[in-house]
């Protein structure tokens, strides 16, 4: 589940990482489906700064900071 933190949405971008364009948001409380997961630039995140990218199923990337996983690791395989 998205966790925009205190914004109502959370961008997603066309790669891993904030030098990509973004694509697109998702709304805080969505649900996102990972396909797989990479490292790219760090974001201050709802929990601390990551490195960690998730790839969704629509080709766009959120930042692992505001996706409720329940793990700082990686959940899904390395993209």
């Amino acid at each position: 589940m998205v966790d925009a933190g205190s914004n109502s949405s959370v961008n997603l971008r066309s790669g891993p990482g904030t030098t990509y364009s973004i694509v697109g948001t998702v709304a805080d409380g969505a649900t996102v489906s990972i396909v797989c997961t990479s490292r790219g630039s760090t974001v201050e995140g709802v929990w601390g700064p990551t490195d960690l990218w998730n790839k969704l199923t629509t080709n766009n990337w959120i930042s692992d900071g505001f996706v409720d996983t329940g793990s700082n690791e990686p959940v899904a395989p390395a993209c």
